[in-house]
């Protein structure tokens, strides 16, 4: 097994070859194609395949993003994130995060107040966007998203909560543990990422059930 240390340093290397780059371009092109079939065949296809070009579309757009994290200096360390960090408006992340589109009996609650988050901005948009993928396919395209918010103790406290029917409470302590999933085809990387974000910001995440509840706390940008 390789150490992970090395296998950071590997692929760091790997980021500026011509093949790493291949990839990156190839990727773009099926998203493309992905997006221009789907466009195609919007008046001669039932829903169910419509959203399956859909979830293809933004599993690509994950890829894409993890790539261009990845063609930056990996081997940095959490701490020397900090000088990125700015203000940040919670209600752009929250808005950027929503999926261009979801079913029509997906209902999504935004918070009432907007607060200034001390952050990287994109990063943070990965996480939402994350959390709110997921509580859409957990709700099997029916119910709702309310997110919440509140200001404590110089932490913005965000809750995201869902209708959806849970997370087995045996993989609920292990859920922010790489390749751990709840779902069939699932890789489990993204909740792994989401808490490696949050940690990047100095913040907590935890997630628990009835109903389901991710919280997270974030620095307030003073």
């Amino acid at each position: 097994m390789i150490p992970k240390r090395d296998a950071k340093q590997i692929l760091a290397q790997l980021s500026d070859t011509e093949e790493f780059s291949s990839i990156v371009d190839n990727v773009a092109i099926i998203k493309n194609t992905n997006f221009k079939t789907r466009k195609s065949l919007e008046s001669v296809v039932n829903q169910e395949m419509l959203d399956n070009f859909q979830k293809i579309e933004e599993a690509i757009i994950n890829l894409q993003r993890l790539f261009e994290d990845t063609k930056k200096p990996i081997l940095k360390s959490q701490n020397s994130h900090i000088d990125e960090m700015s203000y940040v408006s919670l209600f752009e992340i929250l808005k950027q995060s929503i999926p261009v589109s979801i079913p029509s009996e997906i209902f999504i609650k935004l918070p009432r107040h907007d607060y200034a988050i001390k952050g990287i901005k994109k990063k943070l948009v990965t996480l939402f966007s994350s959390l709110i993928r997921n509580s859409i396919q957990a709700m099997d395209k029916k119910g709702t998203i309310t997110i919440r918010a509140f200001e404590s103790n110089k932490q913005v406290r965000i809750e995201l909560e869902d209708t959806g029917n849970g997370i087995p409470e045996e993989m609920i302590n292990q859920l922010f543990v790489a390749h751990t999933t709840t779902k069939k085809f699932g890789t489990g990387l993204g909740t792994s990422l989401a808490k490696s974000i949050v940690d990047m910001h100095g913040g907590t995440i935890f997630a628990k059930n009835n109903p389901t509840t991710f919280t997270i706390q974030l620095p307030v940008y003073e």
